[in-house]
């Protein structure tokens, strides 16, 4: 992966997610390179004039526009010189627990970019700017939780509504029946702690062909079916590597790889870094951050 960067978010302690407000000036226009995450990462446009591009396809964003980025998926974003107001919620998987959100509930691993209608838009200042004023405390814990909830819920519907917009990039009834039939796939994947199946399998599964269900699956994710699979792996690898002490070689076994060689050089490939290099720069920042 060339010329992509990692970035690796600290959170405030005992939490997952973080959730922050920016004003900013004409003269504060930014450009962030290419670079992905692990955490999910959803952005509220009130105000903005910008570019984003998520696996090389580019979109425009405008005033009351809703930004979600899949974990591991690259993106980049430049602002023009305008006044931006915006809000960045960035959240681990595990808040998805934390909110009691079923796995059809929980946004999927697809990119949304859309414009919301004036009542949509609404809303999504409500809840933004409801969150931003409640106060930290476990009186407030319960009421942030409801409205977190509401607003992943509220994502997940859009993701929804957004797949039948897409269907239009196919040709004919049975193309947009399998694209209906991918949704209930992943859906069933990101509940699933099993991290591999064959490209036959999840065909059949969706009740397509091989070739129907490849295509498929690569113009809605922008990815292929391989790659996504190894996504997952990597992100399962991380949270082992960040969260235990298991051995290099326990890792790769856990994480279904072949040998622990295979999933050194596969974990380079996306990561930038070897998994030991990894898991050393966490621990060196987290140091670093209780230190502080």
């Amino acid at each position: 992966m060339t010329n992509v960067s990692f970035e690796n978010i600290h959170l405030p302690a005992a939490t997952h997610y973080g959730l922050r407000h920016y004003q900013l000036r004409p003269d504060q226009c930014f450009s962030i390179d290419d670079h992905f995450h692990l955490m999910y990462e959803l952005m509220w446009f009130r105000d903005i004039s910008a570019s984003v591009t998520i696996q090389e396809r580019s979109y425009s964003l405008r005033a009351n526009s809703l930004l979600f980025v899949p974990s591991l998926m690259v993106h980049r974003m430049k602002t023009e010189a305008k006044r931006q107001d915006f809000f960045l919620l960035q959240y681990e998987a595990g808040l998805y627990a934390d909110l009691d959100l079923l796995p059809q509930q929980q946004p999927m691993l697809l990119p949304l970019i859309t414009e919301l209608e004036e009542r949509d838009a609404e809303r999504m200042n409500h809840l933004t700017g409801w969150l931003e004023q409640v106060e930290e405390g476990p009186q407030q814990l319960l009421l942030k939780q409801s409205l977190m909830r509401t607003l992943l819920l509220f994502v997940a519907q859009l993701q929804h509504q957004q797949r039948h917009l897409q269907s239009s990039e196919f040709s004919g009834h049975r193309a947009q029946s399998g694209m209906n039939k991918v949704f209930p796939l992943l859906q069933r994947l990101e509940s699933d702690p099993k991290l591999q199946i064959s490209l036959d399998d999840a065909a059949s599964y969706c009740g397509m062909s091989r070739y129907h269900f490849s295509r498929t699956f690569k113009t809605l994710l922008g990815q292929n079916f391989k790659d996504y699979l190894l996504k997952r792996k990597i992100s399962a690898a991380v949270g082992l590597l960040i969260n235990t002490e298991l051995t290099i070689a326990e890792i790769a076994y856990q994480c279904e790889f072949t040998d622990s060689a295979y999933f050194c050089a596969k974990f380079k490939q996306q990561m930038g870094q070897t998994p030991r290099q990894f898991r050393n720069g966490v621990l060196q920042a987290n140091e670093f951050a209780t230190s502080e």
